[in-house]
């Protein structure tokens, strides 16, 4: 349980989880837990009044579970997946992380993470009135991270960083703020439906041409979009790729080159 400076509720919550793990370190775990109603003062984005606005939080069950292999082999994989029951629908979250080590001296991770709500409330925006709006918000999320690390030697060594992310937020039933328990319908003129595409990707280059001394060569790369909007807060990976090879980016190269003298 949880209170704030005001002394509301925050949090009232309980969980529990179960783990095996076997002989040969494969582990497998689940988890369940329920969030009791509470009084959630960070969706209302009301910092700067002099009081606070409070959004009543309903009963949240969710429930989890995962695997991941042994740490110690050239191929290591965790899979998570967890689900939780809001009043406008389940929310569904699942992650594949995989790290390979191509070599003694290469490794390469891949992150993929997925969400799906079909009704989590959330904050929208404001009304006529600068009151808070919020709206039971629909949501597809896929992001994407890989790293590469390779050390060719003590001294050179090259790591690549890649994100994707893609995200489309759509919201329905928008309500209006009233006071700390009560929301009212309301007919909401704003933009009801989002998205964000990112790419980022970075590339660093170190090497060590004598002992104390280095060189860095740095290039990063950049692209974003808030375009693809769609009322069913659907994703399309395939065409959002291409899309964003297409787009005007943001490209850096930095250069850094360090000499101790002796």
């Amino acid at each position: 349980a949880a209170t704030d400076t005001a002394s509301r509720v925050s949090d009232r919550s309980a969980s529990a989880s179960a783990q095996i793990e076997t002989t040969s370190f494969l582990s497998f775990w689940l988890n369940g837990g329920y969030s009791f109603a509470a009084e959630d003062d960070r969706e209302l984005r009301t910092y700067d009044d002099p009081v606070k606005k409070y959004l009543r939080t309903p009963d949240i069950p969710s429930f989890g579970l995962g695997m991941d292999t042994a740490g110690n082999r050239p191929w290591y994989v965790r899979l998570t997946a967890d689900r939780s029951w809001h009043p406008g629908g389940p929310s569904t979250g699942t992650r594949l992380y995989q790290s390979i080590k191509l070599g003694p001296a290469v490794e390469l991770q891949v992150d993929s993470t997925y969400d799906r709500q079909e009704g989590e409330q959330a904050y929208l925006g404001v009304d006529d009135q600068q009151l808070p709006v919020v709206g039971l918000r629909r949501l597809s999320q896929f992001n994407q991270i890989l790293r590469l690390a390779c050390a060719f030697s003590p001294r050179f060594t090259v790591q690549v960083f890649s994100q994707w992310l893609a995200s489309n937020r759509a919201f329905r039933e928008p309500q209006v703020y009233v006071d700390d328990r009560s929301l009212a319908p309301v007919d909401y003129a704003g933009e009801r439906a989002f998205s964000t595409r990112t790419w980022a990707l970075n590339l660093i280059t170190r090497w060590e041409y004598r002992p104390g001394s280095t060189f860095f060569l740095v290039y990063t790369h950049g692209a974003e979009t808030d375009a693809l909007v769609n009322d069913r807060a659907s994703l399309s990976p395939r065409r959002d790729l291409a899309l964003m090879n297409r787009l005007p980016s943001d490209d850096g190269v930095q250069v850094k080159l360090s000499y101790l003298f002796r």
